[in-house]
């Protein structure tokens, strides 16, 4: 009986881990010609430029861009407010990094 019992107590169960969802990314259009930025500031190395009405595509989170806090800017129509810090994470031919919030439309320009 105490064999029985030890086998039943040693019984492994596997629980398979949640997967994370891939990212979504949607084509969005550069309203002026952009500079692609490593990180979101302006100071950060610039990767490549996505010139005006481009598609590029942007990272989405819940149906909507996912935007990133980062260096102050006052680029593409943010009406020289030098506190706007908003990025978006986009991929325009092979290279990925960070342009202006307001730099990117749904819409071609």
């Amino acid at each position: 009986m105490i064999g029985v019992g030890l086998a039943a107590a040693t019984t492994m169960v596997l629980v398979q881990a949640p997967t994370a969802s891939a990212a979504t990314w949607t084509t969005f259009y550069a309203q002026e010609s952009v500079k692609i930025r490593q990180k979101p500031t302006k100071s950060s190395t610039a990767l490549g430029l996505v010139p005006k009405s481009a598609a590029a595509k942007a990272l989405m989170s819940g149906g909507s861009v996912k935007v990133y806090q980062g260096g102050m800017h006052n680029a593409c129509g943010s009406k020289g407010n030098i506190k706007y810090n908003q990025w978006d994470k986009v991929r325009y031919k092979g290279i990925t990094g960070y342009v202006p919030h307001p730099c990117m439309l749904p819409f071609k320009p």
